[in-house]
């Protein structure tokens, strides 16, 4: 342990091994500035917590790895701004969310990848500015994982989009046996299209998604997603994959509830499972339920 002080300035160090467990803390006070660091090492577990504040700044960066896991927490506060980044890892799903909150204006992105499905949620504030870069960063993430994963974009893009839409180029439309097959216009009740809304279309032709709204069983006549004293509008999509879009069973629109002014999205997919296991099965048929015999009567 070191321990410094001088002045209005102290400097805190303590490191502790013990077998193969190490933990280190460094603590620094520097006028109105604090710096404090945190490592903890046990066997194959690592975490790390970093905290740092000066003046109206402050930053906090958490780590922590658990074997094959792997958590990563990032806060940064300038002034009236604030960022967070949230990224997890087990084995091979993945979970990323990202806040930024800029004046009024706030952005929120929840990327989740499971096996090779890749679900994006998003919400953008609609006094947001810097729209197009806005956009092409989720145009950029879409492209990493589209070749490969089945992509679903859904949320708040406060865009309001009219009846525009647009049909992702894919062979199998054609086919009379394929569902949900996409028609060159959209049913919407509410036809204002804004700018926003428009960038948005661009966003899902680039990513070669197609939307769900107006266009699939559930929601044939694009009912409204917001209600407010001002008056209803679509500001709330899901966009898929053309190869997600044949799994979809219905998309409905909930009606509204008590905890918000948008109504809930609700997307049903068809999805086929397998089980190669005859133990399985086996041991399924054995645990169920088995029909209590009633009785009959022998007529003589």
């Amino acid at each position: 342990v070191c321990y410094l002080h001088v002045q209005k300035s102290v400097c805190l160090v303590c490191y502790i091994h013990v077998q193969n467990s190490v933990c280190l803390v460094c603590y620094l006070h520097v006028q109105n500035s604090v710096c404090l660091v945190c490592y903890l090492h046990v066997q194959k577990s690592v975490c790390l917590v970093c905290y740092i504040h000066v003046q109206n700044i402050v930053c906090l960066v958490c780590y922590i790895l658990v074997q094959n896991s792997v958590c990563l927490v990032c806060y940064l506060h300038v002034q009236k701004s604030v960022c967070l980044v949230c990224y997890i890892h087990v084995q091979n799903s993945v979970c990323l969310v990202c806040y930024l909150h800029v004046q009024n204006s706030v952005c929120l992105v929840c990327y989740l990848h499971v096996q090779n499905s890749v679900c994006l949620v998003c919400y953008i504030h609609r006094k947001l500015g810097h729209d197009e870069q806005t956009l092409e960063s989720l145009m950029n993430l879409i492209g990493e994982n589209i070749t490969s994963s089945d992509i679903m974009l859904v949320g708040d893009f406060n865009a309001r989009t009219g009846s525009l839409n647009y049909i992702p180029l894919w062979n199998d439309w054609t086919d009379p046996k394929v569902m949900n097959a996409p028609k060159p216009s959209r049913a919407s009740k509410d036809q204002v299209l804004n700018e926003r809304g428009r960038k948005l279309i661009d966003l899902i032709s680039c990513c070669n998604l197609t939307l769900l709204n107006g266009s699939v069983l559930g929601d044939i006549f694009g009912e409204y997603t917001c209600l407010k004293y001002n008056g209803q509008s679509i500001p709330d999509y899901m966009a898929v994959t053309a190869n997600l879009r044949t799994k979809v069973k219905s998309f409905k629109i909930l009606p509204l509830t008590d905890i918000s002014d948008h109504k809930p999205l609700l997307c049903t997919f068809s999805t086929e499972t397998s089980i190669s296991s005859p133990d399985l099965i086996e041991n399924i048929y054995c645990d169920a339920p088995k029909k209590k015999k009633v009785p009959t009567a022998t007529l003589r």
